[in-house]
């Protein structure tokens, strides 16, 4: 995914400058791929873990494939540091040994109430995600959740990570006609949804 590309090319010049700077010690960078899927991630955790030079990881980059591995990187006392994985229990599972430069979902969830508040004003609202644990976690567990009574939340709705054919929620949102829509997802999938519902008229 283009998202773990460019985490790994961040920490790829964040440790070029680093050896350029220091004549005393080297890192280097080795590379496990999960394909941002939980069901790969203890796989790629069995072939880093038995390497003893390796001191930590840059990653996992989600919150599915983070959460699956948590507990066996815990065990094994191997830090991460994450730049995009913001499920807001994965701290919980791994106190020790977890860390990210981002804000978790409560704190992006309570953001985007703000600026709704601020900028949009809106007196309703669709919450739609991909069934992802991100889309999901910020949507539906937190956005949903934090809704301030003077927006009402006239639809919630999902669709799978990937479906092309979106007429099914559109049709909802359509008859829901609320001011906003938010989407908990992908960038892939948002680019589809949006253009899905320019094609059908909707102009929230």
């Amino acid at each position: 995914a283009n998202l773990g590309i460019y985490i790994r090319d961040g920490a790829k010049t964040a440790v070029e400058e680093f050896n350029a700077e220091h004549d005393d010690i080297e890192i280097t960078l080795e590379e496990f791929d999960t394909q941002g899927d939980p069901a790969q991630a203890p796989g790629q955790f069995d072939k880093y873990v038995a390497d003893e030079k390796i001191l930590g990881l840059v990653g996992p980059a989600f919150s599915g494939e983070t959460d699956a591995v948590l507990d066996s990187l815990q065990a094994e006392s191997l830090v991460m540091v994450s730049a995009s994985a913001t499920r807001v229990n994965l701290v919980d599972k791994a106190t020790d040994v977890f860390h990210r430069v981002l804000p978790d979902d409560k704190a992006q969830a309570a953001g985007i109430i703000q600026y709704l508040e601020a900028k949009i004003k809106p007196k309703t609202i669709a919450i739609i995600h991909d069934q992802t644990p991100y889309g999901q976690g910020l949507a539906a567990d937190q956005l949903a959740t934090q809704m301030p009574d003077s927006i009402e939340i006239v639809l919630q709705d999902n669709f799978v990570k990937g479906t092309t054919d979106l007429s099914a929620v559109v049709g909802k949102i359509e008859s829901a006609s609320p001011d906003v829509v938010f989407f908990g997802g992908y960038y892939e999938d948002a680019g589809r949804f949006k253009k899905a519902l320019a094609d059908s008229g909707v102009d929230a």
